[in-house]
């Protein structure tokens, strides 16, 4: 199954499957359906995202790389002005964000050393706080924040300047 990034911000899916089975959608034995099934502007979104890619999939993901990485590295530096120990994996358009027990604490692997070595309360305060000033994340501390192009260097320099912001106002 495909989704989200798929359709450039825009409600679609995809899925696919061996033909026995992708069978039974198209002989009508099986029902597929849904609020967006078909839909021409979802499908106008999915289509103008892969020719998008098509085009320019490689300086695309760079510029997502890199406006990742420079987002990641402002949050680490903003958590180290205030003393707060964090840990940021990021990945091409995708990172999370810990908030760390404390800063001899190893790398959260899994989820059990992420119950560990991690404080939940802090970052709840941090997203509320963040979503009044206007910067929007989901509130799960396990789900990963995502960037998009249209989130360029000048966007993120605003963002980090409202995060750290909100960071030196919250009780940590």
């Amino acid at each position: 199954m495909l989704a989200k990034a798929m359709g450039g911000g825009v409600p679609v899916g995809a899925v696919g499957g061996r033909q026995d089975i992708m069978q039974q959608l198209v002989d009508g034995k099986v029902f597929h359906g849904g609020v967006y099934s078909g839909n021409p502007f979802c499908m106008a979104g999915a289509l103008s995202t892969q020719m998008a890619y098509e085009r320019d999939g490689e300086t695309i993901y760079a510029l997502l790389e890199k406006n990742t990485r420079f987002l990641a590295e402002g949050l680490y530096k903003i958590f180290a002005k205030i003393n707060v120990p964090v840990h940021i994996q990021h990945v091409g358009s995708l990172f999370s964000l810990q908030i760390m027990n404390q800063v001899s604490d190893p790398v959260p692997m899994d989820y059990r050393s992420i119950m560990s070595t991690t404080r939940p309360e802090p970052y709840i305060r941090f997203q509320h706080a963040a979503q009044r000033a206007g910067v929007y994340f989901h509130p799960n501390r396990y789900e990963p924040w995502f960037i998009s192009t249209l989130h360029t260097e000048e966007v993120m320099e605003e963002v980090l300047a409202i995060l750290q912001d909100v960071a030196h106002k919250i009780d940590w």
